[in-house]
């Protein structure tokens, strides 16, 4: 933004729209004209929210053309003090349903735009974190817009925690389950979309261990345990480790047989809410079975992979009504397709690289006094 900056001067706009997880900074308001920011999560209006973006550049450059001289809006920024879990920035339900709510009652067509990053809770910077923008056609404006959006936030903040079970707690209460529908238990600590490498072995490993039966597991990153299945082919009992090959600590290898039920190039079409029609690549991949165990069915893939979509199982052609436990590598984009099919969403515990316990990591640079997820206690270097 300031190489486009240098390079355009001050006499054309610039326009920025952002992922809901964005750590926004005062240079990046300060240089732009507009931020927009996805308003849910899973995303489902990445092209509304670029589509309003460039709805008020269009504004302003027509106030340019009209008025000779451009008539910026006025702006507000405040960052919020506290962390706010992944897991618990889902919109469809409260606080973020109510919160995000609040902004588009506050966004007016023509004078006023509300905006709210979540912030992603990965990366170690001082600005990490979430915050509140606000656009308007007067300063006084604005700051009440961020005030108001900034005041919800912080009356809920006790709400903003991610509520995550033990792995052991979470398989417990999905075996007693006696609805018709699946359990969905989500790694949330393992989802390569957030940078975990999609092959701990925590809860298949509690799933085994307890004797859990009819659960269905994906999706696994381990090329080589792909290209062993394709090697042998379908029936092919496979004595073998699977995943628990990144180095994640407390996690490691599954050995066991596994019986291979299903093969595929890794091509096929998502048919979620999220990414319908696009086209999914996730490398030589395969369905295989735990042998001995009553059901327990592995989806492995060659490229790590967030599953996201039911399409991930239902392209090997998995019945989604037949398992009672579903487990999915992701933290809410998994939510738009899941969520309807599962009787029950547990957010799950176990060893990952993305950590959602946030008293947990080891910050190193974020802002003094900053609280480390909703009433946690405050960051201080050194």
């Amino acid at each position: 933004m300031r190489r486009l900056r240098q390079q355009l001067g001050q006499d054309i706009p610039i326009g920025v729209s952002l992922d809901l997880h964005a750590n926004v900074t005062e240079a990046m308001v300060s240089l732009s004209d507009i931020i927009t920011i996805y308003r849910t999560y899973p995303h489902l209006d990445m092209a509304d929210t670029g589509r309003r973006c460039m709805d008020c550049l269009i504004r302003i450059s027509h106030d340019q053309i009209t008025a000779g001289t451009m008539r910026r809006p006025s702006k507000s920024f405040r960052q919020i003090p506290f962390l706010i879990p992944l897991p618990a920035q889902y919109t469809a339900h409260d606080p973020c349903l109510s919160l995000y709510q609040k902004v588009e009652s506050l966004s007016q067509p023509d004078t006023a735009n509300a905006e709210c990053a979540m912030g992603f809770t990965a990366a170690d910077i001082p600005d990490c974190g979430a915050s509140v923008l606000a656009y308007a056609d007067d300063q006084t404006e604005a700051e009440a817009i961020t005030q108001q959006l900034y005041d919800v936030i912080l009356g809920n903040e006790a709400h903003f925690d991610g509520k995550l079970m033990a792995a052991d707690d979470a398989v417990t209460f999905a075996m007693k389950s006696r609805a018709a529908k699946p359990m969905i238990l989500a790694d949330v600590q393992d989802n390569p979309g957030a940078g975990g490498s999609g092959d701990t072995m925590g809860l298949i490993r509690a799933i085994l261990d307890q004797g859990a039966e009819h659960a269905l597991i994906g999706l696994i990153s381990d090329a080589d345990f792909a290209a062993q299945a394709h090697s042998r082919g379908i029936g092919a009992v496979l004595s073998s480790d699977l995943g628990g090959k990144s180095g994640v600590a407390g996690d490691h290898p599954l050995t066991a047989a596994f019986r291979v039920i299903a093969l595929s190039d890794g091509n096929f079409t998502y048919t979620g809410e999220m990414y319908k029609g696009g086209r999914a690549e996730i490398g030589p991949s395969c369905l295989v079975e735990v042998v001995s165990r009553n059901g327990v069915h592995i989806v492995v893939s060659s490229l790590r992979t967030q599953c996201l979509d039911q399409a991930f199982f239902t392209h090997f052609g998995i019945d989604l009504q037949k398992p009672r436990i579903i487990v999915v590598k992701s933290t809410v984009h998994f939510r738009a397709d899941f969520e309807p099919l599962g009787d029950q969403v547990i957010n799950v515990v176990t060893p990952g690289f993305f950590g959602c316990q946030l008293d947990q990591l080891p910050y190193q640079n974020l802002r003094q006094g900053l609280r480390l997820g909703p009433g946690g206690k405050p960051f201080h270097k050194g």
